[in-house]
């Protein structure tokens, strides 16, 4: 089966005023496939906010190696951005907008309109078996 996600000894150290280096990722590896559901799950301070951050291409690694959808998100993290979807948080969608009206929304700020938005949409829907009545 095909990687979604391959990491190899990530590591992710800051250097913080007053307390010199401070590991926030200790020498991570793991491997997702393709169609599998993946959490982080831990306490506050273990490092998964900043494990994602790296494995989307807002934070570079200090060490280690990242590869997502194919891409290597340390050479080209702009790349990954657009083959994933990320949602911190914060939830982003907003609560007077259907589903559909969400996804057209966010669609359409990234140049997503017309047959291809009609098609992703259908295998959204697909993939999560939502009603056609989410779509108005």
């Amino acid at each position: 089966m095909t990687e979604a996600i391959r990491v190899r000894n990530l590591n992710k150290v800051y250097r913080k005023f007053n307390q010199g280096r401070v590991k926030a990722v200790d020498d991570v590896s793991f491997a997702i496939p393709e169609g599998e559901v993946f959490g982080f799950v831990g306490p506050n301070g273990a490092g998964k906010s900043t494990t994602i951050r790296m494995l989307i291409g807002l934070l570079t690694p200090t060490e280690g190696s990242v590869r997502v959808a194919g891409v290597d998100v340390i050479a080209h993290p702009r790349r990954v951005r657009e083959a994933i979807g990320y949602m911190g948080q914060r939830v982003s969608l907003y609560r007077g907008l259907t589903l559909y009206e969400n996804v057209e929304f966010y669609g359409g700020l990234h140049g997503i309109s017309g047959r291809d938005l009609e098609a992703r949409w259908g295998a959204l829907r697909e993939r999560f078996e939502l009603a056609d009545a989410e779509k108005h």
